[in-house]
Order: structure tokens, then sequence, then C-alpha cells
């Protein structure tokens, strides 16, 4: 009785590897492991020297509560490669690719990334900002224009270092790279894009440069990650 769980999970995953192999011709083989999902799919990746991890947004309940909750999470964190979040069906090549930055070096590697993944797709650069404790300077007595300037100052901070950004991934075509600079908070601005141009994919990374957030997942990648409707590559 106590092998009954394993052997079923052992027989449906071999019925998808003969499903997938013929329907794709392509060679793929399957392996059931007992124990902690999140360690087993962790050790799996570097035993094997995977350069992705695909996983689907439900699942046997380990993924069902989307990602931000239980196991799935606790793989997110664990996997060192990236990370494929599969929302809707893409094809061999994603059209729109929006690739967030925040212009830490994590950001850097996973731009770079899709440009070199996705060279034939249509990429968004983009960058989130917003004036600091602005709603703190206004209870001390900041007038609107006074907000105004600042927020033009970041605009304009924003838009250099995207433009030195563009320069240092070396994106060929000019009809291919586009640099978004949006005011507002970053998740929030990242998702309405998504909206606006139907986007394919979503670009970010795990973490920014903080000792914290190299702990955690940071809270923007978390709710891109909970609410996306497109699907969500996860850069470590």
């Amino acid at each position: 009785m106590g092998n009954e769980p394993v052997l079923s999970a052992h027989n449906r995953l071999s019925q998808q590897v003969r499903e997938i192999a013929n329907r794709h011709g392509i060679v793929v083989t399957g392996e059931t492991r007992i124990g902690s999902a999140a360690a087993e799919v962790a050790r799996f990746l570097t035993e094997h020297h995977a350069d992705l991890l695909v996983v689907g947004e439900h699942g046997e309940d380990w993924i069902g509560d989307t990602v931000i909750g239980g196991t799935a999470l606790k793989v997110l964190k664990q996997a060192n490669v990236p990370v494929l979040l599969v929302r809707r069906p893409a094809s061999a090549d994603f059209s729109t690719v929006i690739v967030a930055t925040d212009f830490s070096d994590n950001a850097m590697r996973a731009a770079q990334l899709a440009v070199n993944w996705f060279p034939s797709s249509s990429h968004y650069l983009t960058h989130a900002y917003s004036v600091l404790f602005e709603g703190r300077m206004r209870m001390a007595g900041a007038t609107d224009e006074d907000i105004d300037r600042y927020r033009v100052d970041e605009r304009m901070r924003s838009e250099a270092k995207m433009k030195t950004l563009r320069k240092l991934l070396d994106i060929p075509d000019a009809t291919k790279g586009h640099t978004v600079n949006l005011r507002g908070h970053p998740a929030s601005a990242l998702l309405e894009l998504s909206e606006r141009l139907a986007a394919d994919l979503i670009v970010i990374g795990k973490h920014g440069g903080t000792a914290i957030e190299e702990r955690l997942l940071g809270s923007v990648t978390q709710n891109v990650l909970y609410h996306a409707s497109s699907n969500v590559l996860l850069v470590p």
C-alpha cells in the first residue's frame, strides 16, 4: 500500500513522457523522486546541470496556490537556474517580451539573458520610478510644483540609466529594443504595461541588491508572479 502513490505517480509521468516525445519528436526522460519537492527539484537541477526549470501554474497543489505559497515558493527560492512560469500557451519564439529592471546586477543579468535567449522578440526594457517619501514631503509643506520638479529629476535619471543599459545590451535592431520609463509602483506599472501590450513574457530578476532581497524573493517579483496573466521568467 505504501508504494501505491509512488507507482501511480511514476506511471502517470511515464505516460506524459511518451506523449510529449511523440507529439514533438524530441528526447524526453522522466524521473520520480521521494522527498521534499523543493529540495528534490533543487537537487535534480544541480545534478543535471540544468539551464532552465519550467513549471505550470497549477499542478498537484504544490503550485496550485499560485506560486506564492508553500512548496512552490520554496522551489522558486532554491532554484539556482532561471525558472519559467507558464500561464498561457506560447509559440517557439515569444513575440513581445517585457524586461523589468531596477538597474541592479540581478536585473542586468535578467536583461542580458532575455536578449540572448529571445533575439527575434520585441523587448521592452521597463523601469518604474517614483519620488521617495512624496507623501511626507507634502505633509512637510512641499507644493505641487516642488513634487513635479522631483518627478522630472527622477524621470531624467531613469532615462539616462536606461540609455546606458541599452548600449550595454547591444540590441542591434532599434525596432526590437524599446525603453519604457513609467512613474508609479514597479509591480503595478509592469502589470499594466503587460496587459496593454498583450505581452507573451515578463522577464524579472529574483531579487535586487540588498542583503534582505538576497534571501527572499523581492516584493515586486512576488507581486508580478502572483498577478501577471502572461508567462514569467524568473532569473537568479
